[in-house]
């Protein structure tokens, strides 16, 4: 069960878990304080832990909402592993396209809305993601010896990618700010999982054999998670 709350300068959302055995803080993608905690510990002595953590969560908050888009004109985004600026332009068709460094979103109004934005900027990150991934899965299925495998490309804030049990790769729109390596990573990693279904020692030591600086490639992607969510 969740309930909502304030103190001090920060408003929260509380949910209750049984599995719980003290209370965690964590700040999401859009700025707000999430809490969870067991079931006998008090409103009150959480809000004075959310107190005493007070200055080291305004800071998260802070980071946190600096990294939100606006979707207006000058707007920044990672695409293919470096940052572009928003452009929008007055035409005829509604489109959306990189152009040296700059997504040129062109809309039949002068002033289109940030959602409207929003939307053309997730059509063009999950058609390029898709085309990518699509240009890199064969080579790298044929060089681990798995059949080349379907794939979907999906708005998923959490996670860079996943494997079903089904053996059904899925990656992220979020995917197109990523650069050739960093894509091939998870590339890799994904169908790594049709070997080895876990994060088995035998699972690392595939990605080593086929990518052995896959460990500084996973540290570059978590350090540009809050930079690539198009919240």
């Amino acid at each position: 069960m969740k309930t909502v709350g304030k103190v001090a300068q920060i408003p929260y959302t509380l949910t209750r878990r049984r599995t719980n055995k003290n209370i965690v803080l964590r700040v999401n993608d859009h700025g707000h304080v999430e809490v969870s905690a067991p079931f006998l510990v008090s409103k009150a002595n959480i809000e004075e832990f959310i107190l005493a953590n007070e200055e080291k969560l305004l800071s998260r908050i802070r980071e946190r909402t600096a990294a939100h888009h606006t979707y207006r004109e000058g707007d920044r985004f990672l695409y293919e592993g470096r940052t572009v600026s928003l452009a929008i332009e007055q035409g005829g068709r509604t489109r959306i396209r990189e152009e040296g460094g700059v997504l040129r979103a062109t809309t039949a109004e002068a002033d289109p809305s940030p959602e409207d934005v929003r939307a053309l900027v997730e059509v063009l990150y999950r058609r390029r993601t898709r085309l990518r991934v699509q240009a890199m899965l064969p080579s790298w299925a044929m060089r681990l010896g798995v059949a080349t495998p379907s794939f979907s490309v999906r708005d998923s804030k959490k996670r860079w990618a996943s494997c079903s049990s089904t053996g059904r790769l899925n990656f992220s729109l979020r995917c197109q700010a990523l650069s050739d390596e960093q894509l091939a990573y998870l590339v890799l990693h994904e169908l790594a999982h049709l070997i080895h279904f876990d994060h088995s020692p035998a699972f690392h030591a595939l990605l080593k054999e086929h990518m052995p600086s896959y460990k500084g490639i996973e540290r570059s992607l978590a350090l540009i998670q809050s930079e690539s969510q198009l919240i």
